[in-house]
């Protein structure tokens, strides 16, 4: 049995020896780059690897201004939204408020939104409305409508689309039968792996230089 101090450590071992056995067979492999290894040593020390809400402070950004006119949603019935939720635990039924939810969960935002009208908007844990964070997953609205109106406009001609039509970059590796609905729809079928490792996908696609 490895103690929970000890695992950080551990799985820090692990990690260096497998980029040197990698280093040693495989030198044009990504996580045998110098600023990758960099970045995956001294930006993700804690491990298992952990992204974090201001990692965009790590990159390089173009500032981009807003609308002249922006849109504002009317503020609606504050009470639509119940102060305590209930969840399951196991066998027996939890139930606490919404607020220390939230802030228990590491959660920066809350918005509730139903028919163009805000019921719910609160911040937690040092964040407000103008704070900057990492968008994560919204990223996946934001981005089907983009595709909507890129099909409106034209530019996209159909969901079905295959992506190495706008991607030919992608063309022959194995990307060819993906659509653009495959991707909307999170079914690709292509493997991510999460995980600590130098070689798992989300370790590479945030450390990786290019």
């Amino acid at each position: 049995m490895i103690s929970a101090n000890r695992r950080p450590f551990l799985a820090l071992l692990l990690s260096l020896a497998g980029c040197l056995i990698f280093a040693a067979s495989a030198s044009a492999a990504p996580w045998t780059q110098p600023g990758f290894l960099y970045r995956y040593f001294v930006w993700g020390a804690q491990f298992p690897f952990t992204s974090r809400s201001d990692d965009y402070k790590r990159y390089g950004y173009h500032p981009i201004d807003k609308g002249p006119d922006a849109y504002h949603f009317a503020p609606g019935n504050r009470n639509a939204v119940p102060d305590t939720v209930e969840y399951k635990e196991g066998d027996a039924v939890e139930r606490v408020a919404l607020f220390e939810l939230l802030r228990s969960t590491g959660t920066h935002a809350f918005i509730v939104i139903r028919d163009n009208k805000v019921l719910y908007e609160d911040y937690f844990n040092g964040y407000a409305r103008d704070s900057l964070c990492t968008a994560w997953s919204v990223s996946k609205s934001v981005t089907s409508a983009l595709v909507g109106i890129a099909i409106a406009e034209r530019y996209i001609k159909s969901l079905d689309d295959p992506i190495t039509n706008y991607l030919p970059e992608l063309k022959d590796q194995g990307f060819d039968p993906i659509t653009i609905r495959n991707l909307l729809t999170m079914g690709s079928g292509i493997q991510y792996r999460i995980g600590f490792f130098p070689w798992d996908e989300f370790v590479l696609a945030g450390y990786y230089p290019d």
